[in-house]
Protein backbone atom coordinates (compact mmCIF):
# COMPACT_ATOMS: atom_id res chain seq x y z
CA UNK A 1 0.00 0.00 0.00
CA UNK A 2 1.57 3.18 -0.92
CA UNK A 3 2.53 5.57 2.26
CA UNK A 4 0.24 7.80 1.81
CA UNK A 5 -2.91 5.57 1.90
CA UNK A 6 -1.52 3.68 4.73
CA UNK A 7 -0.98 7.30 6.63
CA UNK A 8 -4.27 8.16 5.93
CA UNK A 9 -5.73 4.52 6.76
CA UNK A 10 -4.02 4.35 10.02
CA UNK A 11 -6.19 5.75 13.19
CA UNK A 12 -5.02 6.32 16.48
CA UNK A 13 -8.07 6.45 18.38
CA UNK A 14 -8.96 3.19 17.12
CA UNK A 15 -5.45 1.36 18.04
CA UNK A 16 -6.42 2.93 21.57
CA UNK A 17 -9.98 1.78 21.77
CA UNK A 18 -9.46 -2.00 20.33
CA UNK A 19 -5.05 -2.30 21.43
CA UNK A 20 -5.31 -1.02 24.85
CA UNK A 21 -8.79 0.00 26.01
CA UNK A 22 -8.57 3.33 26.21
CA UNK A 23 -10.99 6.13 24.81
CA UNK A 24 -7.25 8.13 24.49
CA UNK A 25 -3.78 8.59 25.49
CA UNK A 26 -3.95 9.13 29.48
CA UNK A 27 -0.33 10.04 29.60
CA UNK A 28 -0.03 13.92 28.59
CA UNK A 29 2.09 16.10 30.78
CA UNK A 30 -0.04 17.94 32.76
CA UNK A 31 -0.05 20.19 36.51
CA UNK A 32 -2.20 18.45 38.66
CA UNK A 33 -5.25 20.77 40.65
CA UNK A 34 -4.84 23.70 38.00
CA UNK A 35 -7.68 26.27 37.70
CA UNK A 36 -11.00 25.54 35.84
CA UNK A 37 -11.46 21.76 36.92
CA UNK A 38 -14.90 20.54 36.53
CA UNK A 39 -15.55 18.48 40.02
CA UNK A 40 -15.22 14.84 38.10
CA UNK A 41 -11.57 16.13 37.24
CA UNK A 42 -10.63 16.89 40.70
CA UNK A 43 -11.85 13.77 41.84
CA UNK A 44 -9.40 12.14 38.97
CA UNK A 45 -6.44 14.42 40.08
CA UNK A 46 -6.80 13.51 43.69
CA UNK A 47 -6.47 9.67 42.77
CA UNK A 48 -3.59 10.67 41.03
CA UNK A 49 -1.93 12.79 43.50
CA UNK A 50 0.59 9.91 45.36
CA UNK A 51 3.36 10.59 47.96
CA UNK A 52 2.98 14.01 48.68
CA UNK A 53 0.37 13.50 51.99
CA UNK A 54 2.61 15.04 54.92
CA UNK A 55 4.39 17.70 53.27
CA UNK A 56 0.58 18.70 52.30
CA UNK A 57 -0.56 18.19 55.39
CA UNK A 58 2.91 20.18 56.95
CA UNK A 59 2.21 22.93 54.67
CA UNK A 60 -1.91 23.79 54.92
CA UNK A 61 -1.18 23.62 59.06
CA UNK A 62 1.54 25.77 58.53
CA UNK A 63 -0.87 28.40 57.02
CA UNK A 64 -3.82 27.75 59.30
CA UNK A 65 -2.01 27.96 62.25
CA UNK A 66 -0.17 31.13 61.66
CA UNK A 67 -0.67 34.66 60.27
CA UNK A 68 2.46 34.46 58.02
CA UNK A 69 4.26 31.36 56.91
CA UNK A 70 6.23 31.85 54.13
CA UNK A 71 8.06 28.46 52.63
CA UNK A 72 9.90 27.34 49.78
CA UNK A 73 9.27 24.70 47.53
CA UNK A 74 12.19 23.13 45.90
CA UNK A 75 13.80 20.46 44.07
CA UNK A 76 14.30 18.67 40.38
CA UNK A 77 12.28 19.99 37.94
CA UNK A 78 9.33 17.86 36.78
CA UNK A 79 9.59 16.55 40.36
CA UNK A 80 5.73 17.71 40.89
CA UNK A 81 6.45 21.00 42.86
CA UNK A 82 3.72 23.11 40.82
CA UNK A 83 1.26 20.22 41.52
CA UNK A 84 2.11 20.40 45.19
CA UNK A 85 1.44 24.24 45.42
CA UNK A 86 -1.99 24.07 43.10
CA UNK A 87 -2.88 21.14 45.72
CA UNK A 88 -2.48 23.43 49.01
CA UNK A 89 -4.15 27.19 46.97
CA UNK A 90 -6.94 24.79 46.20
CA UNK A 91 -7.61 22.85 49.99
CA UNK A 92 -7.31 26.35 51.09
CA UNK A 93 -9.16 28.59 48.47
CA UNK A 94 -12.81 28.53 50.76
CA UNK A 95 -11.24 30.56 53.58
CA UNK A 96 -8.45 31.96 52.13
CA UNK A 97 -8.10 34.31 49.27
CA UNK A 98 -5.51 31.92 47.30
CA UNK A 99 -3.98 33.41 44.37
CA UNK A 100 -1.15 31.41 41.83
CA UNK A 101 1.17 34.04 39.97
CA UNK A 102 3.72 32.44 37.05
CA UNK A 103 6.93 34.48 37.37
CA UNK A 104 8.76 35.38 33.87
CA UNK A 105 12.37 36.62 33.99
CA UNK A 106 11.24 39.88 32.49
CA UNK A 107 9.11 40.14 36.28
CA UNK A 108 12.23 39.81 38.28
CA UNK A 109 13.05 43.78 39.05
CA UNK A 110 11.39 46.34 41.17
CA UNK A 111 9.66 48.06 38.73
CA UNK A 112 7.98 45.06 37.10
CA UNK A 113 7.11 43.31 40.35
CA UNK A 114 5.77 44.96 42.85
CA UNK A 115 2.91 46.20 40.34
CA UNK A 116 2.27 42.46 39.02
CA UNK A 117 1.96 41.38 42.88
CA UNK A 118 -0.33 44.17 43.85
CA UNK A 119 -2.53 43.80 40.73
CA UNK A 120 -2.93 39.92 41.32
CA UNK A 121 -4.23 40.25 45.02
CA UNK A 122 -6.26 42.94 44.42
CA UNK A 123 -8.08 41.30 41.59
CA UNK A 124 -8.21 38.25 43.17
CA UNK A 125 -9.77 39.41 46.03
CA UNK A 126 -12.36 41.97 44.40
CA UNK A 127 -12.88 38.82 41.97
CA UNK A 128 -13.89 36.56 45.07
CA UNK A 129 -16.07 39.23 46.60
CA UNK A 130 -18.10 39.72 43.28
CA UNK A 131 -18.46 35.75 42.99
CA UNK A 132 -18.68 35.02 46.86
CA UNK A 133 -22.40 33.32 47.88
CA UNK A 134 -24.43 35.72 50.18
CA UNK A 135 -22.70 38.95 48.84
CA UNK A 136 -25.15 41.20 46.67
CA UNK A 137 -24.08 44.93 45.88
CA UNK A 138 -25.72 46.06 48.63
CA UNK A 139 -24.09 44.26 51.17
CA UNK A 140 -21.29 44.80 49.38
CA UNK A 141 -21.41 48.41 49.68
CA UNK A 142 -21.80 48.28 53.21
CA UNK A 143 -19.09 46.58 54.18
CA UNK A 144 -17.09 48.64 52.14
CA UNK A 145 -18.80 51.98 53.80
CA UNK A 146 -17.76 50.67 56.91
CA UNK A 147 -14.19 49.75 56.14
CA UNK A 148 -14.08 53.78 55.31
CA UNK A 149 -15.94 54.99 57.63
CA UNK A 150 -14.13 58.17 59.26
CA UNK A 151 -12.74 56.92 62.61
CA UNK A 152 -12.59 53.25 61.72
CA UNK A 153 -9.58 53.56 60.03
CA UNK A 154 -6.61 56.09 59.76
CA UNK A 155 -6.60 58.51 57.40
CA UNK A 156 -3.58 56.79 55.40
CA UNK A 157 -4.71 53.78 55.92
CA UNK A 158 -7.78 54.49 53.92
CA UNK A 159 -5.78 56.04 51.25
CA UNK A 160 -3.73 52.59 50.91
CA UNK A 161 -6.42 50.20 51.11
CA UNK A 162 -8.15 52.72 48.18
CA UNK A 163 -4.97 52.44 46.26
CA UNK A 164 -5.21 48.72 46.75
CA UNK A 165 -7.86 48.42 45.32
CA UNK A 166 -6.94 50.55 42.40
CA UNK A 167 -4.40 48.50 41.71
CA UNK A 168 -7.59 45.36 40.76
CA UNK A 169 -8.94 45.41 37.42
CA UNK A 170 -11.85 45.26 38.63
CA UNK A 171 -11.90 48.79 40.44
CA UNK A 172 -12.96 52.07 38.30
CA UNK A 173 -14.67 55.43 39.44
CA UNK A 174 -16.25 58.57 37.96
CA UNK A 175 -17.23 62.17 38.73
CA UNK A 176 -20.23 62.27 41.09
CA UNK A 177 -22.71 64.41 39.35
CA UNK A 178 -24.38 65.31 42.87
CA UNK A 179 -20.80 66.56 44.03
CA UNK A 180 -18.03 67.76 42.76
CA UNK A 181 -15.54 66.75 45.20
CA UNK A 182 -16.70 63.42 45.61
CA UNK A 183 -15.86 59.96 43.14
CA UNK A 184 -18.20 57.30 42.60
CA UNK A 185 -16.51 53.90 43.18
CA UNK A 186 -17.57 50.79 40.09
CA UNK A 187 -16.60 47.38 41.57
CA UNK A 188 -16.58 45.21 38.72
CA UNK A 189 -19.44 46.03 35.53
CA UNK A 190 -21.61 47.46 38.08
CA UNK A 191 -21.85 50.74 40.29
CA UNK A 192 -22.10 49.40 44.03
CA UNK A 193 -23.10 53.34 44.89
CA UNK A 194 -20.35 54.05 47.15
CA UNK A 195 -18.93 57.57 47.11
CA UNK A 196 -15.22 58.64 48.15
CA UNK A 197 -14.05 62.21 48.29
CA UNK A 198 -11.70 62.80 45.32
CA UNK A 199 -8.76 63.88 47.09
CA UNK A 200 -8.35 60.30 48.61
CA UNK A 201 -9.11 58.99 45.28
CA UNK A 202 -6.12 61.32 44.13
CA UNK A 203 -4.12 60.53 47.01
CA UNK A 204 -4.33 56.91 46.25
CA UNK A 205 -3.41 57.13 42.79
CA UNK A 206 -0.46 59.05 43.42
CA UNK A 207 1.01 56.31 46.45
CA UNK A 208 0.65 53.57 43.28
CA UNK A 209 1.74 56.14 40.57
CA UNK A 210 5.83 55.58 41.59
CA UNK A 211 7.79 53.37 39.27
CA UNK A 212 8.74 51.99 42.86
CA UNK A 213 6.18 52.19 45.49
CA UNK A 214 7.67 53.57 48.70
CA UNK A 215 8.34 51.31 51.46
CA UNK A 216 6.48 52.86 53.78
CA UNK A 217 3.31 53.03 51.15
CA UNK A 218 3.89 49.33 50.19
CA UNK A 219 3.68 48.35 54.23
CA UNK A 220 0.17 50.71 54.52
CA UNK A 221 -1.20 48.97 50.82
CA UNK A 222 -0.26 45.57 52.18
CA UNK A 223 -1.95 46.08 55.83
CA UNK A 224 -4.67 47.98 54.29
CA UNK A 225 -5.63 44.75 52.18
CA UNK A 226 -5.40 42.19 54.71
CA UNK A 227 -7.30 44.32 56.83
CA UNK A 228 -9.83 44.33 53.86
CA UNK A 229 -9.55 40.62 53.03
CA UNK A 230 -10.91 39.95 57.08
CA UNK A 231 -13.75 42.49 56.33
CA UNK A 232 -15.09 40.37 54.12
CA UNK A 233 -15.10 37.23 55.87
CA UNK A 234 -11.54 35.25 54.38
CA UNK A 235 -9.21 33.99 56.46
CA UNK A 236 -6.03 35.59 55.05
CA UNK A 237 -4.26 35.99 51.88
CA UNK A 238 -2.36 32.65 50.12
CA UNK A 239 0.36 33.55 47.77
CA UNK A 240 1.97 30.90 45.47
CA UNK A 241 4.51 31.75 43.34
CA UNK A 242 5.38 29.41 40.43
CA UNK A 243 8.34 28.62 37.70
CA UNK A 244 10.50 30.24 39.62
CA UNK A 245 12.81 27.03 39.11
CA UNK A 246 12.41 28.29 35.46
CA UNK A 247 14.80 30.93 35.68
CA UNK A 248 17.26 29.08 35.15
CA UNK A 249 19.83 31.39 37.14
CA UNK A 250 20.41 31.16 40.64
CA UNK A 251 20.93 35.12 40.62
CA UNK A 252 17.56 35.67 39.53
CA UNK A 253 15.92 33.47 41.74
CA UNK A 254 17.84 34.97 44.81
CA UNK A 255 16.46 38.47 43.16
CA UNK A 256 13.13 37.10 43.26
CA UNK A 257 13.16 36.04 47.43
CA UNK A 258 14.55 38.88 47.86
CA UNK A 259 12.03 41.16 46.45
CA UNK A 260 9.48 38.95 48.33
CA UNK A 261 11.36 40.13 51.52
CA UNK A 262 11.19 43.49 50.10
CA UNK A 263 7.28 43.62 50.26
CA UNK A 264 6.47 41.07 52.59
CA UNK A 265 8.83 41.32 55.47
CA UNK A 266 8.70 38.67 58.32
CA UNK A 267 5.62 39.88 60.26
CA UNK A 268 3.78 40.77 57.36
CA UNK A 269 0.20 38.96 57.71
CA UNK A 270 0.51 37.18 54.08
CA UNK A 271 1.19 33.31 53.63
CA UNK A 272 3.59 32.73 50.67
CA UNK A 273 4.76 29.43 48.81
CA UNK A 274 7.72 29.61 46.44
CA UNK A 275 8.81 27.30 43.89
CA UNK A 276 12.29 27.03 43.25
CA UNK A 277 15.65 24.57 42.35
CA UNK A 278 17.01 25.73 44.97
CA UNK A 279 17.06 26.07 49.04
CA UNK A 280 16.85 29.24 51.36
CA UNK A 281 20.12 28.36 51.75
CA UNK A 282 21.72 28.71 48.52
CA UNK A 283 19.49 31.15 47.50
CA UNK A 284 20.34 33.20 51.40
CA UNK A 285 16.89 33.92 52.85
CA UNK A 286 17.02 31.10 55.62
CA UNK A 287 16.06 34.09 57.43
CA UNK A 288 12.43 34.46 56.11
CA UNK A 289 11.54 31.46 54.63
CA UNK A 290 11.64 28.06 55.84
CA UNK A 291 11.71 25.59 52.90
CA UNK A 292 10.21 22.07 52.08
CA UNK A 293 12.44 19.98 49.93
CA UNK A 294 10.16 17.41 47.16
CA UNK A 295 11.90 14.68 46.53
CA UNK A 296 10.98 12.17 43.51
CA UNK A 297 8.40 9.74 44.17
CA UNK A 298 8.92 6.22 44.84
CA UNK A 299 8.55 3.66 43.23
CA UNK A 300 5.17 2.83 44.33
CA UNK A 301 3.61 6.02 44.39
CA UNK A 302 4.87 6.60 40.70
CA UNK A 303 3.28 3.57 39.44
CA UNK A 304 0.27 3.93 41.38
CA UNK A 305 -0.53 7.40 39.60
CA UNK A 306 0.60 5.73 36.43
CA UNK A 307 -2.19 3.24 36.80
CA UNK A 308 -5.04 5.88 38.00
CA UNK A 309 -4.13 8.27 34.96
CA UNK A 310 -4.23 4.94 32.72
CA UNK A 311 -7.79 3.86 34.12
CA UNK A 312 -9.29 7.23 33.91
CA UNK A 313 -9.56 7.02 30.35
CA UNK A 314 -9.71 3.08 30.58
CA UNK A 315 -12.82 1.11 29.13
CA UNK A 316 -13.44 -1.97 30.68
CA UNK A 317 -11.76 -1.12 34.23
CA UNK A 318 -8.58 -2.41 32.20
CA UNK A 319 -5.18 -1.33 34.28
CA UNK A 320 -1.88 -0.34 32.97
CA UNK A 321 -0.61 -3.68 34.52
CA UNK A 322 -2.80 -5.26 31.75
CA UNK A 323 -0.64 -4.05 28.73
CA UNK A 324 2.40 -2.59 29.76
CA UNK A 325 5.14 -5.59 31.01
CA UNK A 326 6.13 -5.45 34.75
CA UNK A 327 9.94 -5.37 33.38
CA UNK A 328 9.21 -2.16 31.49
CA UNK A 329 7.25 -0.61 34.42
CA UNK A 330 10.95 -1.25 36.70
CA UNK A 331 12.39 -0.01 33.95
CA UNK A 332 10.63 3.50 33.24
CA UNK A 333 10.87 4.12 37.08
CA UNK A 334 14.26 4.19 37.25
CA UNK A 335 14.46 5.59 33.65
CA UNK A 336 12.52 8.87 35.04
CA UNK A 337 14.45 8.89 38.32
CA UNK A 338 11.06 9.33 40.17
CA UNK A 339 10.32 11.96 38.72
CA UNK A 340 6.14 11.86 37.71
CA UNK A 341 6.49 14.50 34.90
CA UNK A 342 9.31 11.82 33.05
CA UNK A 343 7.12 8.87 33.70
CA UNK A 344 4.00 10.23 32.19
CA UNK A 345 6.27 11.25 28.96
CA UNK A 346 7.63 7.86 28.28
CA UNK A 347 3.97 6.29 28.85
CA UNK A 348 2.92 8.48 26.56
CA UNK A 349 5.65 7.74 24.21
CA UNK A 350 5.21 3.68 24.65
CA UNK A 351 1.11 4.11 23.18
CA UNK A 352 1.82 5.92 20.65
CA UNK A 353 4.73 3.54 19.76
CA UNK A 354 3.24 0.54 19.95
CA UNK A 355 -0.19 2.16 18.11
CA UNK A 356 2.01 3.12 15.19
CA UNK A 357 3.23 -0.83 15.25
CA UNK A 358 0.20 -2.03 16.02
CA UNK A 359 1.23 -3.64 19.02
CA UNK A 360 -1.14 -5.03 21.72
CA UNK A 361 1.41 -4.20 24.45
CA UNK A 362 4.96 -2.57 26.01
CA UNK A 363 7.67 -4.99 25.87
CA UNK A 364 10.75 -4.29 26.47
CA UNK A 365 11.38 -3.66 22.46
CA UNK A 366 9.08 -1.15 22.91
CA UNK A 367 10.47 0.72 25.39
CA UNK A 368 13.91 0.67 24.29
CA UNK A 369 12.78 2.33 21.03
CA UNK A 370 11.17 5.40 22.84
CA UNK A 371 13.58 5.92 25.34
CA UNK A 372 16.54 7.03 23.66
CA UNK A 373 15.38 10.52 21.88
CA UNK A 374 16.50 10.16 17.88
CA UNK A 375 19.46 13.10 18.16
CA UNK A 376 20.65 11.52 21.38
CA UNK A 377 21.41 8.60 19.16
CA UNK A 378 22.86 10.63 16.24
CA UNK A 379 24.82 12.42 18.88
CA UNK A 380 25.72 9.08 20.36
CA UNK A 381 26.31 7.30 17.13
CA UNK A 382 28.72 10.14 15.78
CA UNK A 383 31.17 10.33 18.44
CA UNK A 384 31.56 6.41 18.09
CA UNK A 385 33.28 7.58 14.88
CA UNK A 386 35.66 9.62 16.67
CA UNK A 387 37.22 7.73 19.54
CA UNK A 388 39.44 10.64 20.30
CA UNK A 389 36.76 13.39 20.97
CA UNK A 390 36.07 14.66 24.31
CA UNK A 391 32.99 14.08 24.34
CA UNK A 392 33.44 10.50 23.96
CA UNK A 393 35.78 10.31 26.61
CA UNK A 394 33.05 11.95 28.77
CA UNK A 395 30.38 9.19 27.62
CA UNK A 396 32.69 5.86 27.86
CA UNK A 397 33.89 7.39 31.46
CA UNK A 398 30.38 7.26 32.60
CA UNK A 399 29.92 3.71 30.75
CA UNK A 400 32.85 2.58 32.87
CA UNK A 401 32.42 4.41 35.92
CA UNK A 402 28.46 4.79 35.75
CA UNK A 403 28.08 8.32 37.39
CA UNK A 404 30.49 11.14 38.00
CA UNK A 405 30.56 15.11 38.70
CA UNK A 406 32.48 17.36 37.27
CA UNK A 407 35.11 18.70 40.18
CA UNK A 408 36.36 15.30 40.25
CA UNK A 409 39.57 15.36 39.83
CA UNK A 410 40.25 11.57 38.18
CA UNK A 411 37.44 12.70 35.97
CA UNK A 412 38.75 15.26 34.60
CA UNK A 413 42.19 13.79 34.19
CA UNK A 414 40.94 10.83 32.40
CA UNK A 415 38.82 13.50 29.70
CA UNK A 416 42.05 15.80 29.25
CA UNK A 417 39.71 19.03 31.02
CA UNK A 418 39.32 21.43 33.52
CA UNK A 419 36.53 22.00 35.61
CA UNK A 420 34.84 24.74 33.45
CA UNK A 421 35.25 23.05 30.91
CA UNK A 422 34.02 19.81 31.62
CA UNK A 423 30.77 21.41 33.31
CA UNK A 424 30.04 22.41 29.58
CA UNK A 425 30.30 19.74 27.94
CA UNK A 426 28.19 17.63 30.62
CA UNK A 427 25.65 20.37 30.69
CA UNK A 428 25.77 20.17 26.47
CA UNK A 429 25.37 16.13 26.59
CA UNK A 430 22.58 16.02 29.15
CA UNK A 431 20.42 18.88 26.71
CA UNK A 432 21.07 16.69 23.97
CA UNK A 433 19.42 13.65 25.79
CA UNK A 434 22.83 11.83 26.12
CA UNK A 435 22.99 12.26 29.94
CA UNK A 436 20.73 12.99 32.81
CA UNK A 437 22.05 13.96 36.15
CA UNK A 438 20.42 14.73 39.65
CA UNK A 439 21.59 17.06 42.75
CA UNK A 440 23.39 15.78 45.43
CA UNK A 441 24.06 18.73 47.84
CA UNK A 442 26.01 21.14 46.35
CA UNK A 443 27.04 19.01 43.08
CA UNK A 444 25.67 17.93 39.77
CA UNK A 445 25.80 14.29 39.40
CA UNK A 446 25.83 13.01 35.95
CA UNK A 447 25.36 9.40 34.49
CA UNK A 448 23.72 8.13 31.26
CA UNK A 449 20.44 8.27 29.93
CA UNK A 450 18.62 4.58 30.00
CA UNK A 451 19.38 2.91 26.83
CA UNK A 452 22.43 4.82 25.44
CA UNK A 453 24.92 2.23 26.76
CA UNK A 454 22.46 -0.42 24.07
CA UNK A 455 23.46 2.43 21.57
CA UNK A 456 26.81 3.19 21.92
CA UNK A 457 27.99 -0.94 22.14
CA UNK A 458 25.75 -1.40 18.66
Amino acid sequence: MPILDEIKKFDINKCLRENFHLNKNPFTPKELFSDGLTADEVKTHDRVFQGRKEIVESIITGIRAGDSYKSVLYGSKGVGKSSILNLCLYALSNDYITIKIRILKEDVNEKVFQKKILRAVATALTSRILKTDGLNLESIRKKIQQFFKPGAVKELDATAALAFLFSSDQVTYEESTQDKEAINLHLGPVPIGFTMKSEYVNAAKTMTSYAHIPETDLMRILKSAHKLTLEFGFKGIVLGIDDGDKLNDAELERMLLNLLKGMFYADAKYHLMVVCARDVIELDVKDLFSDNFISPLSKDDVLRALNEMYKSESVGEKEIYDFFDKEVLAELYEESNGLMRDAVILCGECIKKACSEKKERIDKDVFNSVRVREEAAAAVKLMTMNHISTEYKVVTYLMENKEGYSSDENFQKSVGVIQSRLTQILRELENKGVLKSRKEKRRRVYFLKGGIEEVLKY
